[in-house]
């Protein structure tokens, strides 16, 4: 934090976009940008600038998690965070998982099917004979 100010910033690209800062200030810079008529010259501010550059991450991870989801509907609130939060789990071991040195580079279903497996080990549902 580089100070006790924060900024707030309403900038309007195809949507209004709004965020706060305690890190950027309010500059501007001058880049350029593809549209139906080619090149022009637009007016972005630093902080937007910085966000799109690092955002990759965050879309990375929103896309792992929605890929598999197994949200159940339920009207208890702390039954879907519950769910979300194991989720998010898998997606970061996933994305550590990526990062090791020693991976035989398995796709994300492949890792999720080998986690079940080493959680449910060998245990298998075995019939039961009705009795009544």
């Amino acid at each position: 934090m580089k100070g006790n100010k924060i900024v707030c910033l309403v900038w309007q690209d195809k949507r209004q976009v709004l965020m706060l800062s305690t890190y950027h200030n309010g500059q501007v810079q001058t880049i350029q940008r593809r549209t139906k008529k080619g090149l022009q010259d637009v007016s972005e501010p630093e902080m937007i600038i910085e966000y799109t550059k690092n955002m990759g991450g965050v879309d990375c991870a929103d896309h792992y998690a929605a890929s598999y989801m197994f949200m159940r509907k339920s009207l208890k609130w702390w039954h879907k965070l519950f769910f979300w939060l194991v989720e998010v789990a898998v997606v970061n071991s996933y994305i550590l998982y990526q990062q090791s040195d020693d991976t035989e580079n398995a796709t994300h279903l492949q890792f999720r099917q080998k986690q079940i497996l080493q959680l449910t080990g060998d245990v298998r549902n075995q019939e039961r004979p009705c009795t009544g």
